[in-house]
């Protein structure tokens, strides 16, 4: 039985690559490997969905608070470490790895769009392709960030270390880690230089389009706390696209009830995810919810000793191999809108932002809209609700270091393992992972504390 466990275990979150490589941060994907000579060449090289749409980096998952296990002895060292925040070296790092990976591949086109041959009438597809690869990289530096450097603070980002930016494929240059400013500098220059690349709708749901290129930006500002440029572009995301779901034509008892590319998807980012057998829900958030808030019967489903959750944007719900949704939705943008209205002040319009949102989520007819009195009444109803939403979307660990010092929202997570208490504290340096040993071996690169 121990066995089966740990076997099922194995499969959650990372799908760990078992190969060698001579560097890490450089290691050369097959895609790679033949020199493109036509945009359509570079384009083959962005449309690899299996590859490029689903494997972003989750590790924030294993450390967030919205599940606990029963398994814990039966789990692979790194994973036992990352779920107590142990602070070790993850040698085999899959979220580091797959995403030096993916981002040589994004390189390669950035460095051959200029040179390669192309049509008249191809002219659109070179600017969809160069933007496509500056989005994706931003995807990824953001990612990366998230697991790897500390909390952005402007009063600190000229000497916090960042990330490894790489720029070019050419894997003869060294490697350098970067400051946070940076980083970050880099991730939003990226993004705003796509949105002037792609186009507004894309013929397949997997490409980015201007409004995920605002959707992600949204999404870095708020962890910047950067919150009226965070509300600018969830506008301009919503300015695109606006749909929500009517929970109240979803078979909600259903064992994935949301399916993949749904009306609320701007663009999909999926990764491996947390196996129910051995990944359960909190439950005080599964508690959380109204008896009329569909999102309880749609998220979750009875499980062992618990619940698991099977509410996920990609489509695959309950089942031998869930996945994270890790990509930019409308729903989310609803929530960053409304947050950002209310720390401006905009009390009345932050509850309407909200409660647009909320009644697309509950039983038709019994939706009682929310209402504040000031700001921080209208922040505690958005933030519970952006808790209770963006369930296993890959937010949750950015909330987390994002509002740690917050006297009102700071959270300090808890596990008990064996009958002992682990805990994450606020400005904690297990915040932030140990980026792989063989990483800081071969390239030399500053480790993390």
């Amino acid at each position: 039985m121990k066995k089966m466990k740990k076997m099922r275990f194995m499969l959650i979150v990372l799908c760990i690559l078992c190969f060698s490589c001579k560097k890490y941060l450089d290691v050369k994907p097959d895609s790679s490997l033949t020199v493109p000579s036509t945009v359509v060449d570079l384009q083959m090289l962005m449309e690899n969905y299996s590859t490029l749409n689903s494997q972003y980096p989750i590790a924030g998952e294993l450390m967030a608070d919205d599940y606990y296990t029963e398994s814990w002895n039966n789990l692979p060292d790194n994973y036992r470490d990352a779920y107590i925040w142990g602070g070790s070296e993850f040698d085999q790092d899959a979220s580091w790895l797959f995403s030096y990976r993916h981002i040589l591949t994004f390189n390669n086109v950035l460095d051959n769009i200029d040179k390669v041959s192309f049509k008249k009438n191809e002219a659109e597809l070179v600017n969809y392709v160069k933007g496509s690869a500056l989005f994706f990289r931003a995807f990824y530096f953001y990612g990366l960030t998230q697991l790897f450097t500390r909390q952005y603070d402007p009063n600190t980002a000229k000497n916090d270390l960042g990330i490894v930016i790489r720029n070019t494929s050419n894997f003869n240059i060294r490697s350098v880690r970067s400051t946070n400013e940076e980083t970050y500098e880099k991730i939003i220059s990226n993004l705003k230089e796509s949105m002037d690349l792609l186009p507004e709708s894309q013929s397949s749901p997997n490409r980015p389009t201007k409004a995920a290129a605002s959707g992600l930006l949204s999404r870095v500002y708020l962890s910047m706390k950067e919150y009226a440029n965070a509300g600018n572009y969830a506008d301009k995301a919503l300015a695109a696209k606006a749909e929500l779901m009517n929970f109240n034509e979803l078979n909600v008892i259903s064992n994935a009830p949301i399916g993949r590319f749904n009306k609320e998807v701007i663009f999909p980012m999926t990764s491996g995810s947390l196996m129910p057998a051995v990944a359960l829900v909190d439950s005080t958030l599964v508690k959380s919810y109204h008896e009329n808030d569909l999102r309880k019967s749609c998220f979750y489903r009875p499980f062992a000793n618990g619940y698991a959750f099977k509410g996920d944007y990609d489509g695959t719900g309950f089942g031998v191999r869930p996945f994270i949704f890790a990509g930019i939705a409308t729903d989310e943008m609803y929530l960053i809108k409304a947050e950002c209205q209310a720390r401006a002040g905009n009390v009345n319009s932050a509850m309407q932002t909200l409660n647009n949102l909320l009644i697309t989520r509950w039983k038709t007819g019994t939706f009682i809209p929310l209402t504040a009195q000031n700001a921080n009444e209208a922040l505690i109803h958005i933030l519970t609700e952006r808790r209770k939403e963006l369930v296993f979307r890959t937010v949750r660990w950015g909330d987390l270091r994002r509002l740690q010092n917050d006297p009102l929202f700071s959270v300090t997570p808890k596990r008990i393992v064996n009958g002992q208490e682990y805990t994450l504290r606020p400005n904690s340096p297990r915040y932030v992972l140990k980026i792989p040993l063989k990483v800081i071996q071969e390239s030399g690169i500053p480790q993390n504390p």
